[in-house]
């Protein structure tokens, strides 16, 4: 019986260590799938340049207008994505930096320039995306 156990737990505990691996990396590799999926969206989106509006017609009354979640989920990412586009004109993209969109302030996105290597903020840019202006952001 003692033979049993000397050698059946050191067996039973490299199964459970390995499973524990295999478990890991199968985890590991949907986050980074999901991760490059989502990026792929955003990019894509990015990429897309949005129609110009004829200036011409008349403002519709937005009271009285039921908005689709999904319509108002596309045109949210496309708002974001013009405001990148803007700060791509001002600060082009180098080799060690990229763009995030942080959220809104005061109906303008926040638009940081990233070093890729520590992923830390260079600078903020608060973007007016109907008037296609922007100012530094500080804090």
């Amino acid at each position: 019986m003692k033979k049993v156990i000397k050698i059946g737990f050191p067996i039973l505990c490299i199964a459970v260590i390995g499973g524990t691996f295999v478990l890991l990396n199968k985890t590991t590799e949907k986050i980074n799938k999901n991760r490059l999926t989502e990026e792929d969206e955003d990019q894509s989106f990015v990429e897309s340049k949005v129609p110009e509006e004829d200036e011409n017609l008349e403002e519709e009354n937005t009271s009285n207008v039921v908005v689709d979640p999904e319509e108002a989920k596309v045109q949210e990412v496309k708002n974001k994505a013009k405001a990148i586009e803007i700060i791509k004109e001002v600060a082009p993209p180098t080799s060690n930096s990229y763009y995030t969109n942080e959220g809104m302030v005061e109906d303008k996105y926040l638009v940081a320039v990233r070093d890729s290597t520590s992923k830390e903020p260079k600078i903020y840019y608060a973007v007016d995306i109907v008037n296609e202006s922007y100012e530094i952001y500080v804090k």
